[in-house]
């Protein structure tokens, strides 16, 4: 997996062994900044990620496949962050690591804007639009450093899952809670109205 950057580390020159010369780095990064607080996004939901060559297929751009990748790096970036703002009990429900209480992916779609060749960086932001009591609906959007603007778009849903009983779980109160008061609309419980539980 890439090297990656979140926001919080962010600023001065190009990282080290960036594939963009610095003056396009800095624009790029500007520009997908600015896309970001005027459309809604957190700064501290995104990642930053540089192509690497060797993501590209016979056609001379990114594989198809690798943008699902850059999008669950941004999502567990933004998963670990929303757990440092609840408590500690409750940020467990976050870590992912198979046991226990913790996210999983229950779908995910993503809209192919344009092609992304090396060099360049791509910013990956997530926000939480909805909320039930077990499930989040994300939104998310990579941005192009190169090409200065979003190079794609991405729904999903993340369950809480208990992975010793192998179903889902309520999502702790005070993480509800924190991605309402960030924007997230509160869902009502789907029962009756047809939709699939997980």
């Amino acid at each position: 997996m890439p090297a990656s950057r979140s926001l919080s580390t962010l600023g001065g020159p190009p990282p080290v062994g960036n594939p963009l010369d610095a003056d396009k780095y800095t624009r790029g990064r500007e520009a997908a900044f600015e896309w970001i607080r005027a459309n809604g996004f957190s700064e501290d939901s995104c990642v930053e990620i540089p192509v690497a060559w060797g993501e590209q297929d016979a056609n001379a751009h990114v594989n198809n496949a690798v943008f699902f990748r850059w999008l669950e790096t941004g999502r567990l970036q933004n998963l670990s962050w929303l757990g440092t703002q609840i408590p500690e009990a409750d940020a467990q429900a976050l870590k992912g690591n198979g046991k226990g209480k913790g996210p999983i992916l229950a779908r995910i779609t993503f809209d192919y804007g344009k092609p992304v060749a090396y060099p360049d960086n791509v910013l990956i932001a997530h926000k939480c639009t909805a909320v039930g009591a077990k499930k989040f609906i994300n939104k998310a959007v990579v941005f192009s450093y190169d090409q200065q603007c979003v190079v794609g778009t991405s729904d999903s849903v993340v369950v809480s899952y208990d992975y010793d009983h192998g179903k889902s779980t309520p999502w702790p109160t005070s993480l509800v809670d924190l991605v309402v008061k960030r924007g997230a609309e509160r869902l009502e419980s789907g029962a009756g109205r047809g939709e699939a539980k997980l």
